[in-house]
């Protein structure tokens, strides 16, 4: 879906380093299930501090998780710092 970008990523054949993407999948996936757990616990139990931690901590993962995709995707599609010859 993305381009590949070969200079930048040699080692992956132009890919994406792979750690960063194994992040975003855990951050994202983490994320929602600890939401779908914490939301519920702390609205029907009376507000505990652990739950209120856990939705924030949920909360947080999941931008950073988009963040993480965009920073991926955004070092794949940018333009490169030496064009090919013949071309301006």
């Amino acid at each position: 879906m993305l381009p590949l970008n070969r200079e930048r990523f040699p080692a992956t054949h132009g890919r994406y380093p792979s750690a960063l993407v194994y992040a975003s999948f855990a951050l994202l996936n983490g994320g929602l299930i600890l939401r779908l757990l914490a939301e519920p616990w702390f609205q029907l139990g009376g507000r505990p501090p652990v739950a209120a931690v856990a939705l924030a901590l949920a909360a947080i993962a999941q931008p950073v998780a988009i963040a993480l995709f965009v920073y991926i995707a955004w070092l794949r599609v940018r333009a490169p710092s030496r064009p090919a010859a013949g071309v301006y």
